[in-house]
């Protein structure tokens, strides 16, 4: 018996044509990473031994870079489940006191890149990232989940050694998206 490489593909038979394709084909992609995610939703843990930096780092990629997908996706009103994994891990990925805080943002630091998905995403769907469409279900004590309509703002703040950390805020304004 032979090995069909594209068996294995999660793309295989999608023609990619329409809307409604690219949407099936980002879920395809995101689905497998369900099983990935950490307890409190900030981590997606793949196997890092080609990334050359720290494992809190190459898990906070796996948890930002599917939103460069998902943000546009949930932009034009498309469907996807799981916008609470991302409210709750973006409360305890900020939060210096959970276990799976995302860590200090040191000079040439991965988290950087990592940021820029995490504002992209934020920016597009800003109602996904604490109102009611992103908040954690009511079973979950989550900081989210009580924030009643406030959106989260990341910011970084540096002190004279270059080191940066990642800290959140919680504003009671949308963040707005108008230059």
């Amino acid at each position: 018996m032979t090995y069909d490489p594209a068996s294995a593909n999660p793309l295989a038979g999608n023609p990619l044509e329409t809307r409604a394709d690219m949407s099936r084909a980002l879920l395809a992609l995101f689905d497998p990473l369900l099983a990935c995610f950490s307890n409190g939703n900030a981590r997606v843990t793949l196997n890092g031994g080609g990334a050359h930096f720290d494992r809190a780092a190459a898990d906070l990629e796996g948890f930002a870079r599917p939103l460069w997908g998902l943000a546009p996706l949930g932009a034009g009103k498309g469907d996807f489940a799981h916008w609470h994994r991302f409210a709750e891990g973006l409360a305890n990925g900020t939060d210096p006191a959970h276990p799976e805080y995302w860590g200090t943002v040191n000079g040439r630091d991965q988290r950087m890149v990592e940021l820029a998905a995490l504002g992209f995403a934020l920016a597009l769907v800003p109602e996904k990232s604490g109102n009611r469409s992103m908040r954690a279900p009511a079973a979950m004590s989550s900081p989210i989940s009580s924030m009643s309509g406030s959106s989260i703002m990341l910011t970084t703040t540096g002190n004279s050694s270059g080191s940066s950390s990642i800290s959140r805020s919680i504003v009671s304004a949308p963040i707005s998206t108008a230059a």
